[in-house]
């Protein structure tokens, strides 16, 4: 009977190995190399929208051994301005998304939603400061403006119904970084639980897979939405 099972293993192995080992590689690649997420809030919005699945490069700032958060080597840090996949320091088992905003020893603060970092606005046009304070107070419409910050320009989404006053400031500690949505006013961030450990960081979030909704039990596919890139350099490219 034993020699029956060992000789029926051997078979199986011989006939299936190959699969074995495209298994095994699949997993490798994902813990170590890439990944996906789906975004289940508006945090993000617009740059990320609620059912986009986004593309994660696990590797943008380190390799990991697979299955485990130890650190093989780094591969760079993490820049100002990209958007990062990160464990939640309140609760690691939840996965967020944000966009980095403070890097270790910086300064950072947000006045009404509007953030400087080591003293300079992150505003590309500086002027509309007052305009955009004026919209938060009188107007409950959402709208937008735009950050210039790092290699990157994006868009900022603001909605004066769920505005709340704030003049908070931030130092960031060695070791840690300060994350916050684009959609300012709707986004639990590092302003309300503060900065995340680097072990904490899964990868750089790069593209949008595809997006899928469900509204009423009527699915909703948004086309437009396929192989979006998350990122808009101030360069145009």
């Amino acid at each position: 009977m034993i020699k029956w099972i060992k000789e029926y293993l051997k078979r199986m192995w011989k006939q299936h190995k190959g699969l074995v080992y495209a298994i095994v590689a699949m997993v490798l690649v994902r813990f170590s190399f890439v990944d996906h997420y789906r975004v289940p809030t508006g945090s993000m919005i617009p740059t990320i929208m609620i059912g986009d699945d986004i593309f994660v490069y696990k590797m943008a700032y380190n390799l990991r051994f697979p299955l485990t958060d130890w650190i093989v080597f780094e591969v760079q840090k993490p820049k100002r301005g990209d958007i990062v996949v990160f464990k939640n320091p309140k609760d690691p088992s939840i996965l967020f998304v944000k966009r980095l905003i403070g890097l270790p020893g910086d300064k950072v603060k947000s006045i009404n939603g509007l953030l400087m970092v080591n003293g300079e606005s992150l505003l590309k046009d500086k002027t509309v400061a007052p305009e955009i304070e004026e919209k938060l107070t009188y107007s409950y419409t959402p709208f937008h403006f735009r950050e210039q910050y790092g290699d990157y320009e994006y868009t900022v989404q603001r909605l004066p119904d769920r505005f709340r006053m704030e003049n908070k400031e931030f130092v960031i500690p060695e070791n840690h970084y300060f994350f916050v949505g684009d959609n300012r006013d709707n986004s639990d961030d590092s302003r309300s639980w503060g900065m995340v450990p680097y072990e904490h960081i899964k990868g750089k979030a790069m593209r949008v897979f595809y997006n899928f909704t469900m509204e009423d039990w009527t699915p909703s596919f948004a086309w437009r939405r396929i192989a979006k890139s998350l990122y808009e350099s101030k360069q145009g490219e």
